[in-house]
């Protein structure tokens, strides 16, 4: 199977970078792998080299109705051209714990540190989302998701909620947002993905009445 280069991760991590796919461990092990690192992305689990699956991404989806939720004041617009407060910034570190960036250790931390600024950076620029929601408590950004429209979908990029304000229903609410959001948009369904080795956040989607609807597993195979 040809590997499809990947320009911006390999000028990004300072090495060659690939992407590629395979549906079970026969096609996996006739991928000829190139100097530097590759991402093979594959429907169900398979025995590689030692320590080389870094995600199980779970994807969740939910129809939408056209029931409104009211929402809570203190979730806002994030301003498009406001500057990323340092509180913004701390839960967009805190969204990418479980990344396969933060825990390949041959990513240097710096670099998974830089990825998930360019993150929120562009997405309160509104390059990469169409919509920022921080929720605030005494003026301090304590929870944000961010979203984007693809066609008749909204997809969710980023969900956090500061691990001191926990248990006061504030992903709830930013969740609310996002789907009353996405109704105002014409979306017909919300799609959002996560690590299955998040587990607080794969039970909370299931509260939130999400279900299932892809499970990939990534491994980064370096050469």
């Amino acid at each position: 199977m040809i590997a499809e280069y990947l320009e911006w991760d390999s000028n990004f991590f300072g090495v060659d970078v690939y992407k590629n796919k395979c549906k079970n461990l026969v096609k996996a092990n006739e991928i000829q792998l190139k100097k530097g690192l590759t991402y093979l992305f594959c429907k169900e689990e398979i025995k590689l080299q030692e320590k080389s699956l870094y995600d199980v991404k779970i994807t969740f989806a939910k129809s939408l109705t056209k029931k409104r939720l009211e929402i809570d004041s203190q979730i806002i617009s994030y301003p498009i051209d406001n500057k990323v407060s340092k509180e913004l910034l701390n839960l967009t570190y805190q969204s990418g714990q479980y990344s396969r960036f933060k825990i390949d250790p041959k990513i240097p931390n710096d670099k998974f540190l830089e990825f998930y600024k360019l993150w929120i950076l562009n997405s309160v620029n509104r390059s990469f989302s169409d919509e920022v929601f921080t929720y605030k408590i005494d003026g301090i950004d304590v929870g944000m998701i961010t979203l984007k429209k693809d066609k008749e979908t909204c997809k969710i990029g980023l969900l956090a909620v500061d691990g001191g304000q926990r248990g006061k229903k504030i992903g709830s609410k930013l969740m609310f947002a996002a789907e009353n959001w996405a109704l105002d948009n014409d979306c017909k369904e919300i799609l959002v993905e996560t690590q299955e080795q998040n587990k607080i956040a794969v039970a909370f989607y299931k509260r939130m009445k999400y279900n299932i609807v892809q499970k990939e597993y990534i491994y980064h195979l370096w050469r």
